[in-house]
């Protein structure tokens, strides 16, 4: 995920922007057309002399419903340098646990890993065969070597 002034950043060719939860360029969505010349940083897309978005430069740009995802992009400070931070932890650095529970976030299919725990949290505490708990995490994490897994 990018944080900062926007300075270093190809508006365009970089992937800055978080779509359905993975890094991509805007030139990767379909409905935006990339003419090979054309260079704007992210910080051309701001107000003058600030890191906050012009929403009338962006809706010259951009189809709207990006727009709106654009606005919704935390910028840094004018004197902060252009990073990228890991988006699965709040702090910004790579962990593998995190890297691990994004993985295994993604294969659950569920939007909410809070529920997820606490599923895993009372199957292990029910009171059933320790081989049937086995089962039925393995179904839960879908690690079961089932056709719809397999191809």
């Amino acid at each position: 995920m990018w944080r900062g002034n926007g300075e270093l950043v190809d508006f365009w060719r970089d992937p800055w922007l978080l779509w359905q939860g993975k890094p991509i360029n805007l030139s990767e969505l379909e409905e935006v057309q990339v003419s090979e010349n054309e260079v704007i940083k992210v910080n051309d897309m701001f107000e003058d002399n600030s890191c906050q978005w012009d929403r009338n430069k962006l809706q010259n740009v951009v189809p709207e419903p990006v727009v709106d995802m654009i606005m919704n992009v935390m910028t840094g400070e004018i004197d902060e340098e252009d990073r990228v931070r890991w988006c699965g932890e709040d702090k910004g650095k790579f962990t593998v646990k995190s890297a691990y529970r994004l993985s295994t976030y993604d294969r659950s299919g569920s939007s909410d890993l809070d529920s997820l725990k606490k599923t895993l949290k009372v199957l292990w505490k029910l009171q059933i065969p320790s081989f049937l708990q086995l089962f039925l995490w393995k179904i839960i994490r879908q690690a079961m070597p089932t056709s719809d897994i397999l191809h």
